[in-house]
């Protein structure tokens, strides 16, 4: 399930999950994308890149021409 353009949610379903960092979030609400950035960054196993977050969010290679 898509909870961002940038962000989907993989293994669980949308509802509400205990994080470490934000304690209590409800992926059936809209989370704010920099909460999402934290979460995906610190390794939570619960989000993946959309082709589209992999486009503008992914890290750019120093070889880029």
């Amino acid at each position: 399930m898509i909870v961002h353009k940038y962000f989907k949610l993989k293994g669980i379903e949308p509802g509400r999950v205990v994080t470490r960092q934000f304690g209590v979030l409800d992926f059936r609400e809209k989370i704010p994308l920099p909460v999402l950035k934290q979460l995906y960054s610190s390794g939570f196993p619960y989000l993946e890149l959309t082709n589209e977050g992999a486009k503008r969010l992914a890290p750019k290679s120093e070889n880029n021409s």
